[in-house]
């Protein structure tokens, strides 16, 4: 919720709509200009991504109680923000910004999800506690 409503904001503020859609509870967003919108979606990402790989860890360490995966889990996330950063960075530079934010948004988004979680579970029935 958060974060569509940070994307109508930047969207308006662009103008790219004249109709400010923006839910009640989000117009405080209006005070902000694009620039420290754009800021605070890229903080958001990677807060949210922080939250995600908390409850990850402590599901593998504290429910299934295999905290040896924990590293693995660790490591798949400094992988994929790299990897989001890299193609962020890498369409910018190329002239391909589009593509670039693409892609990046893609990667964290799925670290905002049960998803590398859930790239765990293999791992469970393959390695000992």
């Amino acid at each position: 919720m958060f974060f569509l409503n940070l994307n109508e904001q930047i969207f308006f503020n662009e103008g790219g709509t004249e109709r400010y859609r923006v839910l009640e509870t989000f117009h405080f967003l209006g005070d902000f200009d694009t620039e420290s919108l754009y800021a605070f979606k890229w903080i958001g990402t990677l807060l949210f991504s922080a939250i995600f790989l908390g409850l990850s860890v402590f599901t593998l360490d504290r429910i299934l109680g295999r905290p040896n995966l924990v590293r693995w889990l660790i490591g798949l996330y400094i992988l994929g923000i790299g990897l989001g950063g890299i193609c962020f960075l890498g369409g910018r530079l190329s002239g391909q910004s589009n593509l670039g934010y693409t892609i990046a948004r893609a990667i964290m988004g799925a670290l905002q999800s049960p998803f590398p979680m859930m790239l765990m579970i293999p791992a469970l029935f393959s390695t000992r506690p």
